[in-house]
């Protein structure tokens, strides 16, 4: 059941976004698609933020070095505050139909490697692996066996494969967008138990400023 649920949540919050993501992608692409200057030698660092990972509550911050003209390294940072994670279809007697209810906050770090095949980096269309790893704490409350609400920890990985574009506006504005897919899990540090494995569809828009 709660791998049910995760996965549902999950592929709700991801489709939700996703079409959007794939229209602004391509159309960010095509719009800014252009001639680049060989002479010029674009920035080699960038700090980049993600506005569109606050709509699952999470605050995430980036910084990416170009070490070649192919490749780039971002770290990442994420924050997450008041997420909650609901399940169950049962009634019961708080009356809106959930049986179990995570509340939690949590905080980890993310990597990803990326590729440019014009030899612009860190500009430009990229490809590249990702991964995410957040640990939570917060309470969990049972409503279906009437126990109290106790303590608890979690930690949520994510693997998964990133296709996206970044342009350098104005010298030093950096806008783009990508698109990813993988797989994610979660785990109970508690019990040392899987909660869920599934596959995810997701993305985000980049904001940020190059240096």
């Amino acid at each position: 059941m709660l791998i049910c649920n995760f996965s549902s949540f999950l592929h709700k919050l991801c489709y939700t976004f996703l079409g959007f993501h794939l229209f602004f992608l391509f159309t960010f692409t095509f719009c800014f698609l252009q001639p680049r200057n060989t002479e010029a030698e674009p920035l080699k660092n960038q700090v980049l933020f993600n506005p569109m990972a606050l709509a699952g509550k999470n605050i995430s911050l980036e910084y990416e070095r170009a070490f070649t003209s192919s490749m780039g390294l971002a770290i990442r940072s994420n924050i997450v505050s008041d997420w909650e994670w609901k399940g169950g279809k049962n009634e019961n007697e708080a009356g809106d139909d959930y049986d179990w209810i995570y509340s939690v906050d949590g905080y980890g770090a993310g990597l990803s490697a990326r590729f440019y095949p014009w030899g612009k980096a860190p500009e430009g269309f990229h490809i590249g692996p990702r991964c995410d790893y957040i640990s939570f704490y917060g309470t969990y409350e049972d409503r279906a066996r009437n126990r109290e609400t106790v303590d608890t920890s979690m930690t949520l990985g994510t693997a998964h494969f990133e296709i996206g574009y970044k342009d350098v506006l104005g010298g030093f504005l950096v806008m783009g967008t990508f698109v990813d897919f993988g797989y994610a899990f979660a785990r109970s540090v508690d019990a040392s138990s899987l909660l869920a494995l599934t596959y995810i569809f997701g993305g985000g828009i980049y904001i940020g400023a190059a240096f």
